[in-house]
């Protein structure tokens, strides 16, 4: 039985494969069955996981599709590095700033095939001036999710609301200036060039 049904997952996996390179390409099923020489019928049932095509036919197909067969079964069951942090569940770091502490929890680090990539959930709790400056061997992202506030890099002073978002040369110092509407909570990813210093 557990068989059967791997075939099937197998056969939908290669259908829905056929079916979206044939309509990326602009082809109708009727320009396929013409270009590989199979019956619009028997196409449309491997479209659809109703048969398993043969080997030969996957290899007429593929040829008609500009594809090596390889292409038809490529990402089958092969899921990359996947890492769930559940909310709260991060690391909590804390850093001080002017008038303040501010949260950062580390939700993730060195995972997938980019090993400098740090994403961590920063928390500002109170309104007032949070001045704080860093400077990282790093391009960084960040994205506000709540509230406002007012960042600062090198000399310029940027007002921030929920949604916006910046990307930057870490090397250049920066760091949240002014907590304008509480609480402020954004997402800052780090990603570092490999041998870069942490």
């Amino acid at each position: 039985m557990a068989g059967n049904n791997r075939e099937t997952q197998l056969s939908d996996f290669v259908g829905m494969q056929v079916r979206e390179r044939r309509r990326f390409l602009g082809m109708t099923i009727a320009e396929l069955s013409s270009a590989c020489k199979i019956s619009v019928s028997n196409l449309s049932k491997i479209e659809t996981a109703q048969v398993s095509p043969s080997l030969s036919s996957l290899e007429a197909i593929a040829q008609a599709l500009g594809v090596p067969v390889s292409f038809l079964f490529q990402g089958f069951k092969d899921e990359g590095f996947l890492v769930q942090i559940p909310k709260g569940q991060g690391l909590i770091t804390e850093r001080q700033g002017k008038d303040g502490g501010h949260e950062y929890e580390l939700l993730t680090n060195n995972a997938g095939q980019v090993q400098t990539v740090q994403p961590f959930l920063v928390t500002l709790d109170e309104v007032g001036d949070h001045r704080a400056s860093f400077n990282d061997q790093a391009t960084e992202f960040l994205y506000l999710l709540e509230g406002k506030m007012q960042y600062r890099y090198g000399t310029r002073k940027i007002d921030l609301s929920e949604g916006d978002a910046l990307i930057f040369d870490g090397r250049t110092a920066h760091g949240p200036e002014k907590v304008v509407e509480a609480p402020v909570r954004y997402l800052a990813v780090l990603v570092r060039k490999p041998g870069d210093v942490i």
